[in-house]
């Protein structure tokens, strides 16, 4: 069974950390304690690069069972943290959007380079575990530097060295069968169109549906399905923009869940070079910023 990742090495009492949060650089109070069931591995790399290299109030109760990070089944001891609500939620979607990135790497290599071994996925936005820090740019200023989406598409038999096409991953519980709506944010789909509108490479959208499975007192993220769309059939179905759910400050895009198809259907899409098609599109009509 695992041990502690740093034995003795305990947040206490006479910290000057104790109940602050360890995911703000600052000094933020909360006294909402976190409990994640971690690898050895996972709760070092946590730890380092998401909380700032302050220890956990609490680490043992071990047990076989999934990591709450890498998703993988092996020892893990539980971990406790103090983190504030908001940036638990932060750290509980790394692996939701882990899983689905695997799901994306997997249909890649089973079902598009087994038919189109010219096509190569490279992974241009990892995932970061990041910590919070006050004052960093906003989300407006990082749109406006932003040069890829999540995945680029090189076509060897083309040119291996300018994306044929991105894909944007988006990851959640729903199934597009079940939709009615598809929600997006504005600043996303805004992300997609800048990007798409400077490099002049169209973009395809992946919907990553990510379950959770459970070993009691674990769990782990899973993708249980996936659908997909390109980037104009998806503004043509935009229906319209009002405030986020749960979150009227912020708006999002909500599209009928139509515009996505079945990952069978992708593989067409990919033979008939449809793609190209659309890199002429852009030129002819940009993708809107809203």
């Amino acid at each position: 069974m695992s041990g502690p990742v740093d034995a003795g090495k305990i947040l206490t009492r006479d910290s000057p950390y104790w109940e602050k949060c360890a995911r703000h650089q600052n000094k933020q109070t909360t006294r909402f304690v976190a409990h994640l069931f971690l690898c050895d591995d996972c709760a070092r790399r946590l730890r380092h690069e998401c909380f700032n290299d302050r220890p956990p109030l609490f680490e043992g109760l071990g047990v076989h069972g999934f990591c709450g990070l890498c998703n993988r089944s092996q020892d893990v001891l539980l971990r406790q943290w103090f983190l504030d609500p908001i940036c638990l939620n932060v750290v509980l979607a790394y692996p939701k959007t882990f899983a689905a990135s695997q799901a994306v790497h997997e249909f890649w290599k089973s079902r598009v380079n087994s038919s189109f071994a010219s096509l190569q996925l490279v992974e241009t936005e990892v995932v970061q575990l990041e910590p919070f820090v006050p004052g960093r740019r906003n989300q407006n200023k990082k749109a406006e530097t932003l040069k890829v989406l999540d995945f680029a598409v090189y076509d060897d038999a083309v040119n291996p060295d300018v994306p044929a096409f991105y894909v944007e991953m988006k990851a959640g519980p729903g199934s597009i069968d079940e939709m009615d709506e598809f929600q997006l944010d504005i600043n996303d789909s805004n992300d997609i169109a800048r990007v798409c509108g400077v490099s002049a490479v169209p973009a395809y959208i992946f919907h990553v549906q990510i379950a959770e499975e459970y070993a009691p007192p674990t769990r782990h993220s899973v993708a249980v399905g996936m659908w997909w769309t390109d980037c104009f059939r998806l503004g043509e179905s935009l229906r319209n923009i009002r405030p986020r759910r749960g979150e009227e400050d912020k708006n999002a895009g909500y599209y009928s869940a139509n515009a996505f198809r079945p990952m069978e259907d992708f593989l067409t899409e990919m033979r008939e070079r449809r793609y190209l098609t659309l890199r002429e599109m852009l030129v002819s009509h940009p993708l809107p910023i809203r």
